[in-house]
């Protein structure tokens, strides 16, 4: 990775021009998290850079850092290519994409004179010991991810074996409106005989097959999560 740090102004002699790279990952996050991002660089850039000397180009989108193939990722590489920006900047640099990919993200930045700029991880490829600072910051944004995976299934599996996992009913049982547990669920009354019916036939040694074809000749309906 280039290790240079020498900084000689806006390319264009004029306006330096800044890549800015905002990320929201969950569909639960509102659009306006993007917008809180966007807002918030230019303040940063007013301090950093000084008010009205620069002008941004926005990169923003919903999805996972994870992917390198993302229209978005593979448009900021493009614009990197280009060289004419003179700093890429981010809330933090998984904003940018996670793990490895980032690191060799800013060396195609570096390679093109272009500086990175991440605020809260305080990544500044201007300054010098940068380099440890951002393997860090990929390391630790990576760590997040893991341990709120394995948050999320421990939640997951807690409330599965304590009933608070509803799952798709089958025949036979009825989901009230707003229903979200198992002890939530009903037994549908009118199911009851075709139970006996099914039990019976099986205990008098009918196959599965042979249930089967009575209850479709009894248009008996699946369940509402079958198709």
């Amino acid at each position: 990775m280039s290790t240079t740090n020498e900084f000689q102004g806006p390319k264009s002699g004029k306006r330096y021009l800044v890549l800015a790279m905002s990320r929201i990952s969950s569909d639960h996050q509102k659009d306006s998290a993007l917008d809180d991002q966007n807002h918030s660089y230019r303040s940063k850039l007013d301090r950093e850079l000084g008010p009205d000397t620069y002008d941004v180009e926005m990169v923003s989108y919903r999805g996972s850092g994870q992917y390198i193939d993302s229209k978005e990722y593979l448009a900021a590489v493009d614009l990197i290519d280009s060289g004419k920006f003179d700093f890429v900047v981010c809330e933090d640099l998984s904003r940018i994409v996670r793990r490895a990919a980032v690191l060799l993200f800013i060396e195609q930045c570096l390679d093109k004179s272009t500086h990175v700029i991440s605020f809260n991880d305080g990544v500044d490829t201007r300054r010098k010991g940068w380099q440890t600072t951002a393997y860090l910051a990929a390391m630790r944004h990576d760590l997040y991810v893991l341990d709120t995976v394995e948050r999320v299934t421990r939640t997951a599996a807690s409330q599965f074996d304590r009933g608070g996992v509803l799952g798709c009913p089958i025949y036979g049982y009825i989901k009230p409106p707003g229903a979200k547990k198992e002890t939530d669920i009903q037994k549908d009354p009118q199911a009851q005989p075709i139970y006996d019916m099914i039990f019976t036939m099986l205990e008098q040694g009918a196959s599965f097959s042979v249930v089967a074809d009575k209850l479709n000749e009894m248009n008996v309906p699946v369940g509402p999560s079958v198709r």
